[in-house]
């Protein structure tokens, strides 16, 4: 037996979202819901990113470069003696 408020939920991103870095979702049973901002408390935070190198990438890219020069700085020591 399904959950009562299973189903289908749309929802629209308001305009704000582009002036504000906070922002509210909240999901209810009844559409278009309006509610204080002021008494909620479930934010969230849209973090800035560059277009070409999302921040979420970014960690990606810190540990292949570390990844790399590890392995590189060994095997100069080893082959040099240092």
């Amino acid at each position: 037996m399904p959950a009562p408020n299973t189903g289908i939920y749309n929802w629209t991103i308001p305009q704000s979202i582009n002036d504000c870095d906070r922002n509210i979702i909240k999901v209810t049973p009844e559409n278009c819901n309006v509610f204080n901002l002021n008494t909620h408390t479930g934010y969230f935070t849209i973090a800035s990113s560059s277009p070409t190198i999302p921040s979420y990438n970014m960690s990606i890219v810190i540990w292949t470069i570390i990844w790399i020069t590890i392995p590189v700085i060994i095997f100069l020591k080893k082959k040099y003696k240092l």
